[in-house]
């Protein structure tokens, strides 16, 4: 299967924001060195919306940049695709939603860094069940066409069969027109 390279400075841009969103995140964090869950996990989850956000922005650059706008379905598929990674915005409560509450030996970094380490594996695993549904997609989308292909393949072929026995017929025809003329001509 082949692959478009991503555009370099669309990667570079990309990264970049991962940059400074996660910079962004972390003065926050420490100008507020406090052990608020609340806080905390608020300041991850608006990371994990911009990480998102920012992935969704280099797949629409790849997809303006090679001019695949114009596929219809693609714009079905983004759009859906877009729906299965993105967190539900009214998930937010006062209820901090990390169950362990914080130890009293563990430090506000160490508690930002297993934060941290939970939010990402929750990414990892919503991202591996988008691509999951994709490839889902893609597979229904080739046997579809491979369908297609032999539908219009066979429908082809049965019109060629009926123009060949059309033909033939015709040429009876005129067989037995000439046929009929050169024996009225004879007499």
């Amino acid at each position: 299967m082949c692959f478009h390279k991503i555009n370099p400075d669309d990667f570079k841009a990309w990264k970049n924001k991962m940059h400074q969103d996660l910079e962004r995140t972390m003065d926050k964090l420490l100008s507020e060195n406090s052990a608020q869950a609340e806080q905390t996990e608020s300041s991850l989850e608006d990371l994990e919306d911009d990480f998102t956000d920012s992935f969704i922005g280099l797949i629409d650059a790849h997809v303006q940049r090679n001019n695949l706008e114009s596929i219809p379905l693609l714009q079905d598929i983004r759009k859906e695709f877009r729906n299965r990674v993105r967190r539900p915005r009214p998930q937010r409560s006062s209820v901090p939603e990390d169950p362990e509450a914080p130890d009293s030996d563990e430090t506000f970094l160490k508690r930002v860094e297993r934060l941290f380490q939970k939010m990402l594996e929750k990414m990892q695993a919503m991202w591996q069940k988008a691509l999951s549904w994709l490839w889902k997609m893609l597979s229904w989308l080739q046997e579809a066409l491979s369908w297609l292909q032999e539908t219009v393949k066979s429908f082809i072929q049965d019109f060629v069969c009926f123009v060949k026995y059309l033909w033939n017929q015709l040429k009876g025809f005129f067989c037995a027109l000439a046929s009929f003329f050169r024996q009225a001509l004879c007499v």
